[in-house]
């Protein structure tokens, strides 16, 4: 196959008999190549790197002790998850939530129950503000994480900037969850056009991210993706549509590598593993663990 891609006055021209490029849920351009072999064969000897100033005390694990600390929402008392104004926000309305647990994450029962609590305290607030809520965490220095203590984050966007535009796509997108190729069970499948390697959608039941009650899907799906891949960072985003043309549902990236430079120049993401390969890893991984 041969196509091109324009980049300001200049063409590129890329050759492959494994490639495609295509268009995600986001409208975001993905080229899928049929190389992960070859990829991960790679030499790298590069250690990873960061500019944060590492803290002398973990300020999540303090929380309690801060009388101070302005806590929106607590479980109970003794809390075991909290939600938090964002200390250094990019936009207004950002806010943390904190676990108790200093290492805990989402292959946990009680932390995807814990997780889905802060959601319904954010989407019920946002609800009050005509706001809309996104939801995601990043877990990890590839996944774009500061802090190593479990922690997700919320902002409440207006309506305009809420980044899902067609939902037609997302409509189209969540019917291969009945594709036997990509569906992993009958609620997780690997979309058909992943950004990220063995990228895993999560659908709920319910429309209203304040409704949902089986969390516990999103433990499942982590301990078949710990499995396959490892401990590994990702980051993982919620998504909802007011208008209930589709059902909550979690983008599951697991994070192997930065964003280069072929990627930041063409405006694609490159994606070396085909979904329906990683589906099958998946789904061989995959035990319901009650």
């Amino acid at each position: 196959m041969i196509f091109k891609v324009k980049v300001k006055f200049k063409s590129i021209v890329l050759k492959s008999n494994l490639m495609e490029v295509k268009n995600n849920f986001l409208g975001n351009k993905v080229v899928l190549v049929d190389k992960e072999k070859e990829v991960m064969e790679k030499p790298y000897d590069f250690k990873g790197k960061h500019i944060y100033k590492k803290p002398d005390i973990c300020p999540f694990c303090v929380l309690h002790e801060r009388e101070n600390h302005k806590i929106l929402y607590k479980d109970e008392e003794d809390w075991n998850v909290a939600v938090v104004p964002n200390k250094f926000p990019f936009v207004e309305h950002s806010y943390v939530v904190v676990h108790k647990i200093h290492d805990g994450n989402f292959h946990n029962f009680s932390y995807s129950e814990e997780f889905g609590k802060a959601v319904k305290f954010l989407y019920n607030k946002a609800e009050k503000l005509s706001r809309r809520a996104l939801i995601f965490k990043n877990s990890g220095f590839l996944a774009g994480a500061s802090l190593k203590h479990s922690h997700e984050q919320g902002i409440l966007f207006e309506e305009k900037y809420y980044p899902i535009k067609d939902s037609d796509k997302v409509v189209k997108e969540l019917k291969n969850l009945e594709n036997e190729k990509l569906r992993i069970n009958e609620y997780s499948f690997c979309p058909s056009v992943p950004i990220r390697g063995y990228e895993t959608w999560v659908v709920f039941d319910s429309f209203n991210p304040g409704k949902i009650k089986e969390w516990k899907r999103l433990s499942h799906v982590f301990r078949a993706l710990r499995k396959t891949l490892g401990d590994f960072d990702f980051n993982l985003v919620l998504y909802y549509d007011k208008e209930e043309r589709f059902p909550v549902f979690a983008q599951i990236l697991p994070r192997f590598s930065p964003i280069a430079g072929l990627e930041l120049a063409l405006k694609m993401y490159v994606n070396p593993i085909i979904p329906e390969k990683s589906a099958k890893r998946i789904r061989k991984n995959f035990e319901v663990i009650e």
